[in-house]
């Protein structure tokens, strides 16, 4: 029997991580996840609510310490919003799916 405090003679050691797809921020990103905005006191919002809800004065955001600029936030939502994807038509209004398109469709033009 081992002694209180005393490590075992060998120890197996399994290496494990976590999926691009299961890391929170990631999800964020592809518009399956959520962050919580601070400042705004507020609730928890997706990709799409938080290009939605701010202007671009608010950016830059920073998530996890790392900063984000609009332009790449619409860069990752891009191909939801053109190909009209069935899950997008699920979580925004097809009026905010419109103004989503010109916010892409403007950025591209700057």
């Amino acid at each position: 029997m081992r002694n209180k405090g005393s490590q075992p003679e060998s120890v197996k050691i399994i290496n494990l991580f976590i999926p691009a797809w299961e890391d929170p921020v990631y999800r964020f990103f592809i518009g399956r996840g959520e962050v919580q905005v601070f400042y705004k006191g507020g609730p928890a919002s997706t990709i799409y609510e938080l290009l939605l809800e701010t202007e671009e004065r608010d950016y830059l955001i920073s998530i996890n310490g790392r900063f984000y600029t609009r332009q790449f936030m619409l860069q990752m939502v891009f191909d939801d919003v053109m190909e009209d994807s069935d899950y997008l038509l699920n979580v925004v209004t097809v009026d905010d799916l419109d103004k989503l398109r010109r916010m892409i469709l403007d950025d591209m033009d700057s």
